[in-house]
């Protein structure tokens, strides 16, 4: 069924100053599947949501029904899908851009062909920046290796004003065992760091296992719903 077909209609009014009536969808009715019944291991199957794949997508892949995907979303508890199933790599990354962009005071010197940062938080001291750029509200991409992001117009050095991409910055750092460790006290040397980005991604990736019920069940789903919606 299409999701909202069996939800009952009511008449409303909306004001005295409009005297017409309108039929509309009881849409605050509400129903769920059993916990014990999503706990059955028997009734679902296990399913990794592919890169970019919508909730109808993956009810037509996998029951051939895309009108089925409010099915997949009432049994994963999955309130709003903006933001509980898995988005695009390009939303993540353009987020993570938005999320991590940041304005900075820092301390430049120049010579005729790079620009050497002196002080900044989140830019690495000491960094070469190739290049590119001009010199004041610069744009700053990463921590090393950077590059600005527009011709350079002039000599110049001292404090100038920022933004700073720090996406591939470091978010924290993890062991050989994925444990979050601090370096200045861990003796390991088995460390990897995660940057922001890998941070972003990993967050989303958690979204990618979702619970399938089988076909049989689905199809329970389907009628039990509409007769709770209508009161039958």
């Amino acid at each position: 069924m299409s999701f909202f077909t069996n939800f009952p209609v009511v008449k409303y009014y909306f004001s005295e100053k409009d005297p017409n009536e309108y039929t509309l969808r009881h849409i605050i009715r509400r129903f769920k599947v059993e916990e014990l019944v999503k706990k059955n291991v028997l009734t679902y199957q296990n399913y990794i949501i592919a890169e970019g794949d919508s909730p109808d997508v993956v009810a037509y892949k996998y029951y051939g029904r895309p009108d089925w995907h409010w099915i997949i979303l009432m049994y994963n508890d999955i309130i709003n899908p903006l933001v509980d199933w898995p988005r695009s790599s390009k939303h993540v990354m353009d987020e993570a851009v938005s999320k991590y962009f940041v304005t900075r005071t820092a301390t430049f010197t120049m010579n005729s062909i790079n620009v050497v940062v002196n002080d900044a938080t989140g830019i690495q001291v000491g960094a070469t920046i190739k290049g590119i750029g001009i010199p004041d509200d610069l744009v700053v991409v990463g921590i090393t290796g950077t590059t600005l992001k527009t011709n350079i117009v002039s000599t110049f050095s001292g404090a100038k004003t920022v933004k700073i991409d720090t996406v591939l910055n470091t978010h924290h750092i993890v062991n050989s065992k994925g444990i979050i460790v601090d370096p200045a006290v861990y003796q390991g040397t088995d460390i990897s760091y995660v940057r922001n980005i890998d941070y972003e991604h990993a967050l989303n990736d958690r979204h990618r296992l979702i619970k399938m019920p089988l076909r049989e069940h689905a199809q329970r789903i389907e009628i039990e719903a509409a007769s709770i919606l209508k009161g039958t």
